[in-house]
């Protein structure tokens, strides 16, 4: 009985150091947070096999750019834990997700670095951390010690009951509504973003990905649809700065989720994001992406390495070159200068020797 007691106590001891010095991992300010020490003196958990577990949250700041999940990890394998950022206001939607794999301990913070999640601050987000592992667990505190968010479990939200988590991030002012200050592009106009609004209604596009084709000398973008089957379309943005600067670059219909941005592009980095609109009404933005296309001269080059190997790839050997009943007389010429040579080379050993025996 003692020793189990001492085993118990030490449990707690290691829970309340975990949760009390909580490590300082991000280099941005943290925003919403549950790292209670209640957590590690009520020493509970829900297990990540069987449930699905979410910690809702309201940031104040407009940038994620990393979250803590305190959990307790077992031995099994695999030890993968996944968490998505997902969007609750406006309709359940994935904003951006990370896998970490986790080792064998009995209380730890993991890490999810991310890069800059673009967050609206009038909006509710939740955290959903998941993993194969049967004896992993998601801590909790009964203490409701976060405001604006509460645990959700198997898809029922507990106000009484936080998950352990930390949100760090950064808020930048004249990116959250760029359109605000941008000109349009479209049609070779000069009407401002005024004549649209950011609508909370709307469903963002989602998971914005951005590739230079140098075959093609373009940007090509894709994207998620927005949750909002009713729109119009998505428009798309584009600036060589990244906090400011952005214009409307295109609108395509609600049913085409990509665009080339063929138009000639110089040297440098360029950035987009993509709204999804309803009339003259626009959702927030999606995430911003970065795309360097290189020097026209670097491209010319690529090409021409790119015909080479293609040219010497094509061109035949001399092998090849020696095509039907004319291989074989080669072979079989061959095979006499080959005969013809051992021959030689055994009269040559066979005099010697006959030379040595006279002598």
């Amino acid at each position: 009985m003692k020793k189990i007691l001492q085993i118990c106590t030490m449990t707690i001891l290691v829970f309340s150091l975990f949760f009390a010095v909580l490590p300082v991992l991000a280099d941005d300010p943290d925003d919403q947070l549950c790292d209670d020490a209640e957590i590690a003196a009520a020493n509970q958990f829900y297990d990540f096999s069987g449930h699905t577990l979410a910690q809702s949250f309201s940031p104040t700041l407009n940038r994620l750019s990393s979250v803590l999940v305190g959990v307790a990890m077992g031995a099994d394998n695999p030890k993968d834990v996944t968490v998505e950022i997902r969007k609750i206001t406006g309709g359940d939607q994935l904003v951006a997700t990370e896998t970490i794999s986790a080792s064998n301990t009995l209380v730890t913070w993991l890490e999810f670095t991310f890069d800059d999640v673009v967050l609206n601050t009038s909006y509710q987000y939740k955290i959903v951390a998941s993993s194969a592992s049967t004896t992993g667990h998601w801590v909790y505190s009964t203490a409701s010690c976060t405001e604006g968010g509460s645990a959700i479990v198997d898809g029922s939200t507990h106000a009484d009951k936080d998950f352990g988590f930390v949100t760090y991030g950064h808020s930048v002012a004249d990116v959250a509504d760029p359109a605000d200050s941008v000109e349009s592009t479209d049609d070779a106009s000069t009407t401002t973003s005024s004549d649209s609004t950011i609508s909370t209604s709307i469903g963002e596009a989602t998971t914005l990905v951005a590739e230079y084709i140098s075959e093609d000398k373009a940007v090509k973008l894709n994207w998620g649809k927005s949750s909002t089957t009713t729109i119009d379309g998505y428009r798309i943005y584009k600036s060589a700065e990244k906090n400011k600067g952005y214009s409307r670059l295109a609108s395509v219909d609600k049913n085409i989720l990509e665009y080339s941005d063929n138009e000639e592009l110089a040297e440098g980095t360029f950035y987009y994001f993509v709204r999804a609109y309803d009339g003259n009404l626009e959702s927030a933005n999606s995430n911003i992406v970065s795309v360097a296309v290189p020097a026209l001269e670097e491209i010319a080059n690529e090409e021409e390495t790119e015909e080479v190997v293609a040219k010497e790839a094509k061109e035949p050997t001399f092998w090849q070159n020696i095509t039907g009943p004319y291989r074989w007389y080669v072979i079989s010429g061959l095979i006499i200068i080959a005969l013809g040579l051992s021959g030689l080379l055994y009269y040559l050993i066979r005099k010697r020797k006959l030379k040595k025996v006279i002598t």
